[in-house]
């Protein structure tokens, strides 16, 4: 079973069973909390329910079971709880945390549509931008890291993927809380090749967001929560021009030696007392 970076297992189960008119294949996601051999306890992930496995491989005549201690496909976190507890978007949720965006995400009375890129999608931003990166994690900058933030969040409807792409198709685009142009989203055809963390593309479509000239896929669709939906996508939706850089965040070279300092360098040396060597009287 291939595992991607996070220690999450995409396991060839679709979930939920796909009837014949769905394009888009969605799996299982299997991970262990808690650090490897310190009592760590599998976990699975269906449809963005989270469930612990509490007792594994029971022998049937027909099969093997697992037992989990929650429904799969049903929701029982708010947002704020799954971007807690999911190795694979534990980027976003440390980004959060600043100005205290995450706690917006824990009230149940409103809905959300929240388009959160994977630990991977922030550090290919910060491989093509690493002082924006840095200037967005640093925690000084708060502004620059909630308006980044609101460019992936729509408040007050909560939009599966086909939702947002029949708004596409009627509406030209989903407007996000931020963003000066609507977000379009897509169905692209089935395609040879692995996603992130081993999901297989060959059999299924996949979602597409489109922002500015470039689009970002939807590795993990649909992750219902009880107050709104979570898309993992693949790239942060940012622009480098998106966050206005200040001299704190970059890496400052050596400051270089100044003609009046090296003046006063030799001034010093001048006044220093001199030590005359010689023989005895």
């Amino acid at each position: 079973m291939p595992q991607n970076e996070h220690g999450m297992f995409s396991a060839d189960v679709p979930f939920p069973p796909a009837s014949s008119g769905d394009r888009v294949r969605r799996l299982l996601w299997l991970y262990f909390s808690g650090r490897e051999g310190f009592n760590s306890t599998l976990m699975v992930d269906g449809e963005g329910t989270s469930a612990r496995v509490v007792e594994a491989d029971i022998g049937a005549t027909d099969g093997v079971i697992h037992v989990v201690d929650a429904v799969l496909g049903v929701p029982a976190q708010n947002l704020r709880q799954k971007l807690a507890g999911d190795p694979m978007l534990s980027s976003a949720f440390s980004l959060g945390q600043q100005a205290h965006f995450n706690d917006r995400l824990a009230d149940e009375e409103r809905r959300f549509t929240y388009l959160v890129p994977s630990n991977s999608a922030w550090e290919a931003l910060r491989r093509e931008f690493a002082t924006a990166h840095k200037q967005l994690f640093m925690g000084r900058y708060a502004y620059q890291s909630t308006t980044v933030l609101e460019g992936h969040i729509r408040m007050g409807e909560a939009l599966s993927m086909a939702e947002l792409v029949n708004r596409t198709e009627e509406e030209g685009g989903v407007q996000m809380l931020r963003g000066f142009l609507p977000l379009k989203f897509s169905l692209e055809d089935a395609r040879e090749g692995g996603g992130e963390g081993g999901a297989s593309s060959s059999t299924s479509s996949s979602y597409l967001v489109y922002f500015d000239f470039w689009s970002a896929r939807v590795i993990r669709p649909d992750l219902r929560c009880t107050n709104g939906y979570v898309h993992v996508i693949d790239r942060v939706l940012m622009r480098r021009r998106d966050v206005v850089p200040h001299k704190s965040a970059a890496v400052a070279p050596a400051p270089a030696p100044t003609l009046q300092a090296a003046a006063a360098a030799a001034a010093l040396v001048a006044l220093a007392p001199k030590v005359v060597v010689g023989g005895g009287l």
